[in-house]
Formats: structure tokens, C-alpha cells, sequence
């Protein structure tokens, strides 16, 4: 019988020492008060270009009381409404204990009047040529591009040159001075549109000249005329 009672001893210290962490890790723990942050207004707002933008604001709550004189806002100074794009604004606020906290709303200029959508993955169809500043042609097909909607009437496009290096490099025709040129394009409720914010290989870029671009909802085909460095590129799309 005491055999069996010493065996036990160091199982019931064991749980005694377990109950005693487990109160003394309650009585430790702390609750770590947040910052309740209540922004007005939608988390994308769209505005036309040329419109004027007034920031609906934000809010903030601090163990009950307002805290909103506290919010630091950066990126609203760099909405720019003649400029198509998405603009990012923050809003936080940092605690007395050093936890910071925050809500981001995104202003997207474009055109909130156009309801078709033009995103999707295209291949260059026919119709679609190279003629270099000597006038020569060089017709190419079956290249993806790739269309991507940011906010109504306004989507990114991956190349206006419609994967010409790519499809020279599949056709084992490398060429030198590959370049695909990146660009935002502005929709009009017609089908017509216009590129902003052009770069080639991500480094801002001007276009010599850009015509002839449509948009055919229905039948998911886009079309545009690109001169960039003295080569014309005549792109058609299907969807």
C-alpha cells in the first residue's frame, strides 16, 4: 500500500505544478486594445476623368472614444483625375502602445459610364503585321495578350506590339531588342479608346502614333495601329 502511494507522488506533484502555471498564465495574460477603423464610402471608388475626387474619409475608435484626430492619411494628395489609373490611399493610426493599425480605399479614374467589360486572354488574329520604317511586312498570328480589368471602362493591356518578340522567338526568329510595351487604356461607351501610362519593358515610353482602336463587345475582337521606334504594328485581337 505505501508502495503505491509513494508511485503516485510525483504524478500528483505534476498536477499541482500544471494547475499553478495554468492560474499564473491567466493572471498574466493582457488584452491588447485595437483601433476600430470605419472608412465611409466604398472600398474602390470610381471617378471620370476630369472629375473632381473629395475623399469621404475615414474614422476611428479607441477603447471607446474617438480617435480620429489620430489617422495619418497618405496618397490622397497623388489622385490625379486627369490621369486614368488606380490610386491607393491609407489611413492609420498608431496607439499609445505602438500597434498600428489602418484601411486602404483605392480611387480608380476612368470612365464609369462604359458597362461592357473587355478583359480576357486574345490571340492575334489575321490581319495583324509588322511593316518596319523600309516599308518591309511581316505578318504574325496566334500570340497571346492578355487584357485585364482595373475598374469600369478602364483595363491594362501586357503588349501593344500584340507578342510580336514572342512570336518570333516561337517561330525561331529571335529578333533583337525584344520589347513588350505595357499600357493602360481608357474605353469610351462606343467601343473606341486611348493608352495612358505606356511603357516598354516597365520604363515610361512615348508611342509615335496610336489610331484605329476599337473594340467590338459582342464579338470580343479589339484592333489598333501602334507606331513605336519607326515600326508599324497593325494588331487584331480575338477574344
Amino acid at each position: 500500500m505505501n508502495k503505491y502511494i509513494i508511485n503516485l507522488l510525483p504524478a500528483l506533484a505534476l498536477v499541482v505544478g500544471l494547475s499553478a502555471c495554468g492560474d499564473e498564465s491567466f493572471t498574466d495574460s493582457k488584452v491588447t486594445p485595437i483601433v476600430l477603423m470605419d472608412m465611409a464610402g466604398d472600398a474602390m471608388i470610381e471617378v471620370a476623368v476630369g472629375a473632381t475626387y473629395n475623399d469621404p474619409g475615414c474614422t476611428a475608435t479607441y477603447m471607446g472614444k474617438d480617435y480620429t484626430d489620430k489617422i495619418e492619411v497618405d496618397g490622397l494628395d497623388a489622385v490625379n483625375t486627369n490621369a486614368p489609373g488606380l490610386y491607393p490611399i491609407y489611413y492609420s493610426c498608431t496607439t499609445p502602445e505602438g500597434h498600428t493599425y489602418g484601411a486602404e480605399r483605392v480611387v480608380a479614374v476612368c470612365n464609369p459610364k462604359v458597362k461592357y467589360k473587355a478583359a480576357g486572354t486574345f490571340l492575334t488574329a489575321t490581319g495583324t503585321k509588322r511593316v518596319d520604317a523600309n516599308g518591309v511586312e511581316q505578318v504574325y498570328t496566334k500570340s497571346f495578350v492578355n487584357v485585364t480589368q482595373l475598374a469600369s471602362g478602364l483595363v491594362r493591356v501586357d503588349d501593344l506590339l500584340g507578342g510580336y518578340y514572342a512570336a518570333m522567338k516561337a517561330a525561331n526568329q529571335p529578333t533583337d531588342g525584344a520589347v513588350t510595351i505595357q499600357a493602360l487604356l481608357l474605353m469610351a461607351e462606343d467601343g473606341t479608346f486611348k493608352p495612358y501610362s505606356v511603357k516598354a519593358n516597365g520604363k515610361a515610353v512615348q508611342l509615335e502614333a496610336f489610331s484605329n482602336a476599337t473594340f467590338n463587345d459582342k464579338k470580343g475582337v479589339f484592333t489598333w495601329t501602334v507606331t513605336y521606334k519607326g515600326d508599324t504594328y497593325n494588331i487584331v485581337l480575338n477574344r
